[in-house]
């Protein structure tokens, strides 16, 4: 079994992994809010990825073997948030995520 990280998981896609991958595997969905469904498989962790050491607390608390992210804001709603927002969630959140998964699974 593996670990498996998912964030944006009460999105579309973030929410059918969730519904799917559990069964084979331990899985952390993150999200700003909790996800829509039931699924007593899944870890919950409701969290801002934009945070630095928010992320950093998670990869050091939940080593996982694999990070699926999905969290972001949608090309297309680009004009309904500004645009510091847009590069925040969709850019810095993701290099955050890339470098804390880095740093606590070093060797993977």
């Amino acid at each position: 079994m593996k670990n498996i990280f998912i964030t944006g998981a009460s999105g579309f896609i973030g929410r059918a992994l969730c519904q799917n991958l559990p069964q084979y595997d331990n899985v952390l969905g993150i999200d700003i809010k909790k996800g829509n469904f039931d699924n007593k498989n899944v870890k919950w962790k409701i969290a801002d990825i934009t945070d630095s050491d928010v992320v950093s607390d998670i990869c050091k608390k939940y080593v996982s073997d694999v990070v699926i992210h999905c969290a972001g804001i949608a090309h297309q709603k680009m004009g309904a948030v500004e645009s510091s927002t847009y590069m925040r969630v969709n850019s810095e959140a993701t290099e955050n995520l890339a470098k804390a998964a880095g740093e606590h699974n070093p060797d993977d």
